[in-house]
């Protein structure tokens, strides 16, 4: 007797005796229940937002939805400053939640005489999100155009998404309660009630692809397999509007089709019908969009290696480890850092974001990552548990996530499991590494963790039936029969042979890393022999900071601090702090009309804003060690911002002496690290957060205190002039 065929629990008996249609009605509240408990979370949470929290929609892109809806065309609306176009941008600044019918009325009237600029904020982004500009456009033209009609149709969808979840894993496992428990997961999740809608959105698709992968399964007619390839290309193909970043998915999904009609048995014929509906639809989709996009609007952006770059601030973070590299989420940091590398290597000076910066963040992304490739596999148990339940470096486990983790390891289980679709739930866990390889290897954020809730609420789906099917096994065959039947062996052998290849990558990787680190700790000691000795006057027992003004001059310093260990642990704090005299404001205003490479150098000006990073090392105690950190500026790409290094130790560590050195011959990454004497090679690991990062913040005491800057005092000169004391 196989367990498939084993006697139902007295609970499924009852629901069994149940007429048809009490059952159907029942299943249907249930599920009704589950989208209402979903609906009403996230309806009551944006009730709660402030209008602003709206912020990270970019909501000046919107200007070509209501230029939609007033019948003007996919363009950005002309804004002057005149008493009509006002409704506009207070709309568009999230200083109102509506624009009423007259108000556009209004502003349609007195376009002829219309003479201001339309840019707005972001512009770029326009050409990134062509489906949801549209969308919004429809959905202002039936309810108004206001924000919470908005965002309540996206809840809408959000809930639809929901029930895509719950007929996917009810189809894999042929079980209502698993198809409910999955749904109740995705419902319960407080992603998206933290995240606005434009990280929130991918998961909406992923969870409409899904399903269309999974129905895409099983016995199908010609018919069927064309349209199903076809629901499967829209489907993999549509998030593509909203978020470029979709497109990662979409050879995934056409590769899952092609897989799931050659494990049904298909022959090479049906396969290829499958495969030729999804190319047809996906570059229907694909290209319906890119047609919407202005050739003259259109800039290159060569932001891919920029992102991936500062996310080893959170790569760091998750394996507790120094962020030796000063490596931080900011671009204008990242920006500097480019800038450096390559008037240091003899490059010409490029545009931010062009193809010869993309160039040189690609080469510095690749030099970081072997510098670091040891934490990165050391810290894979860490991430692939972040990954499962979004907890990152800082969080705290709330009870989602710990269900969540509980949920989806037992669904694991669900593998071994007769009657289940296994190959949807291999196709399930394919998705959810190769998305693990491409948050891991870009931005492990927590914004960016949201494609990994439809596999892990799915496969989470399976708990209960994994503990009911083993519990009536065990009752039934004893233990002993049971590990014997469900092949358990087996899966003590797979887990074995996966962690001696880990213990195998983690000796791999450190002989790189230390080679590496290496590198730089003969580079630092080269530095150092031409160094100069800093005066005792300019330094404490615990504290050391030195102080670049605002201007032109170029530097590049290099400080060798060796720190005297005391009995017990201590820790350094690293704060480089960039200040600018220049007023803060938006990236990008209403004014002017930049286009093309035009809109770069508006970046670029626009980009040298305050910004602040800490970094904490380990001092060791009783353990000969030296602290070696670099700093610059290269006034040639436009960033004259005054700089401040400021260096605390705690404990009863103390510095023992200070040396600085103009940097010579140092093309390499800035450093920030504690070596020790001994082993120079070995990677620190601090715990935690081992870096924050601030940036666009104001001078003002309140704003300097509420991010830990109460040390610095901001005065005003005679001329108007800001400066730092």
């Amino acid at each position: 007797m196989t367990y498939s065929q084993l006697s139902p629990t007295k609970w499924s008996a009852w629901c069994r005796n149940l007429s048809p249609t009490s059952r159907r009605f029942g299943a249907l509240a249930c599920v009704a229940v589950v989208l209402l408990v979903h609906v009403g979370i996230r309806l009551r949470t944006e009730q709660r937002r402030p209008l602003v929290g709206l912020l990270g929609l970019y909501p000046h892109s919107y200007s070509r939805s209501i230029s939609l809806v007033a019948g003007l065309g996919y363009e950005r609306l002309i804004v002057g400053t005149d008493a009509a176009s006002q409704p506009i941008k207070d709309f568009l600044d999230l200083k109102s939640p509506t624009l009423s019918v007259d108000q556009l009325a209004a502003y349609k009237a007195s376009l002829p005489v219309q003479t201001g600029g339309d840019l707005g904020n972001c512009r770029q982004v326009d050409v990134l999100r062509s489906g949801d500009l549209y969308v919004a456009a429809a959905v202002w033209k039936v309810f108004g155009i206001s924000w919470p009609a908005l965002v309540r149709f996206y809840v809408a969808v959000s809930a639809l998404a929901c029930l895509a979840i719950f007929a996917a894993a009810r189809r894999i496992s042929g079980s209502f309660v698993v198809g409910l428990t999955a749904a109740a997961l995705y419902a319960f999740c407080r992603f998206e009630t933290t995240q606005v809608i434009r990280d929130a959105n991918p998961i909406w698709f992923l969870a409409f692809a899904t399903y269309a992968m999974v129905r895409l399964g099983g016995r199908q007619s010609g018919l069927g397999l064309a349209l199903g390839g076809a629901a499967l290309g829209v489907a993999a193909m549509i998030g593509y509007g909203w978020r470029p970043q979709l497109l990662f998915f979409a050879p995934l999904f056409f590769a899952a089709a092609v897989a799931r009609r050659f494990l049904d048995g298909d022959g090479l014929r049906r396969v290829a019908l499958t495969a030729t509906a999804f190319l047809l639809a996906a570059a229907t989709v694909y290209y319906g969009y890119r047609s919407t996009i202005d050739p003259v609007d259109t800039v290159k952006f060569g932001s891919g290696f920029h992102v991936a770059y500062f996310g080893e601030q959170s790569r760091a973070a998750l394996a507790g480890a120094e962020n030796d590299l000063q490596i931080c989420y900011d671009d204008s940091k990242v920006a500097s850092d480019v800038y450096s590398y390559r008037t240091a290597n003899n490059l010409e000076p490029s545009v931010v974001y062009d193809g010869e910066y993309s160039a040189s963040i690609r080469t510095m992304y690749f030099e970081a990552a072997r510098h670091h490739v040891s934490y990165w596999v050391r810290s894979l148990p860490n991430s692939i548990q972040a990954a499962i339940t979004g907890k990152l470096a800082g969080d705290a486990w709330n009870t989602w996530r710990t269900a969540a983790f509980a949920f989806f390891l037992i669904g694991l289980f669900s593998v071994s499991l007769r009657g289940v679709d296994r190959v949807a739930l291999a196709l399930l866990l394919t998705t959810m590494g190769f998305y693990f390889g491409i948050w891991f290897g870009i931005s492990p954020e927590q914004r960016h963790w949201g494609p990994f809730l439809v596999p892990v609420c799915i496969i989470g789906g399976f708990a209960p039936l994994v503990v009911q099917r083993l519990a009536i096994a065990l009752r039934r065959d004893g233990l002993r029969r049971v590990v014997a039947r469900t092949q358990t062996w087996y899966v003590a052998a797979a887990s074995g042979i996966c962690l001696l290849v880990w213990c195998a990558a983690c000796l791999t990787a450190d002989h790189v890393s230390s080679q590496a680190r290496a590198d730089y700790w003969q580079a630092a000691q080269e530095q150092n022999r031409t160094a100069v000795e800093v005066a005792d006057s300019r330094r404490s027992p615990q504290r050391f900071q030195v102080d670049f003004p605002e201007g032109s001059a170029p530097f590049q310093r290099g400080y060798w601090v060796e720190v005297e260990a005391g009995t017990e642990a201590a820790e350094l704090n690293c704060r480089h702090l960039r200040l600018s005299s220049r007023p803060i404001e938006p990236l990008l205003d209403w004014e002017g009309n930049p286009r093309g490479s035009e809109l770069h150098d508006r970046i670029h000006e626009a980009l040298w804003w305050n910004t602040t990073t800490q970094t904490r090392h380990r001092i060791l105690p009783q353990t000969r060690q030296v602290f070696f950190v670099t700093c610059g500026r290269e006034p040639r790409c436009g960033d004259t911002r005054s700089y401040s290094l400021k260096i605390d130790l705690s404990g009863d560590a103390k510095i023992a002496a200070v040396r600085e050195c103009e940097l010579r011959d140092w093309r390499r990454l800035p450093m920030s690290s504690v070596f020790q004497f001994d082993h120079p090679g070995r990677t620190p690991i601090v715990g935690g957060q081992s870096s924050t990062t601030f940036q666009q913040f104001a001078t003002t005491p309140e704003a300097l205190a509420e991010i830990g800057l109460n040390d610095v005092k901001m005065v005003e000169d005679s001329a108007g002039k800001t400066s730092r004391r």
